[in-house]
């Protein structure tokens, strides 16, 4: 098996256990052909390139994946991928926009009803994005606003959820939760703490 028939094979594993679409896979592999033209690509572990090539084709497809949902299924670490994604975004001169944290909200609470018995109903999603919309969450984790609206939609609803298990699915710490939550509040005069 050949450099190019492995990539195009560990893409194609990644992307299917990710339930990314086709156009995302085939963008990956003609990002990394790109980039081995250019010499984008010299000297950077393959595993990396795959994950970075994967990360980077999901964003300008604008499918919902974060680095840690390809480091559970890539040998191959957050920083690295980071690194990759980095060498061929700035290399290819591509810039996509920013994910923007209402995507993630109705992942996180997917997770959430799955993984801890939380059965969250639609009203939770539908509050937290309305409060991402109705706050300024620019410079901050897309995954960490998103799963900071979860947790305050969620008490204001009524329904229990702990920091714990929401910073959990979002993967991130308590602390960013509660600090985010506090930007939440200040769009919410009604809610107190």
């Amino acid at each position: 098996m050949n450099g190019k028939e492995y990539r195009r094979g560990e893409i194609a594993r990644i992307a299917d256990a990710l339930d990314l679409s086709i156009e995302t896979e085939r963008i990956a592999a003609c990002l990394l052909e790109i980039g081995d033209e250019l010499r984008i690509t010299n000297g950077r572990r393959q595993e990396d390139l795959i994950c970075g090539a994967i990360f980077l084709a999901a964003q300008l497809t604008e499918e919902v994946v974060s680095p840690d949902d390809i480091t559970r299924i890539a040998i191959t670490r957050r920083r690295d991928i980071f690194r990759a994604y980095k060498a061929l975004k700035d290399g290819l001169k591509l810039y996509p926009e920013p994910t923007q944290p209402e995507k993630f909200v109705e992942d996180f609470v997917t997770r959430l009803n799955e993984q801890c018995d939380s059965n969250l109903p639609d009203d939770v999603v539908e509050r937290a994005e309305e409060l991402i919309a109705r706050t300024d969450v620019s410079g901050r984790s897309p995954m960490a606003m998103a799963a900071s609206a979860i947790y305050v939609s969620a008490d204001i609803e009524g329904w229990r959820v702990t920091q714990a298990e929401v910073a959990r699915v979002a993967k991130v710490t308590e602390e960013t939760v509660r600090e985010n939550a506090k930007r939440f509040e200040s769009r919410l005069p009604e809610y107190n703490y």
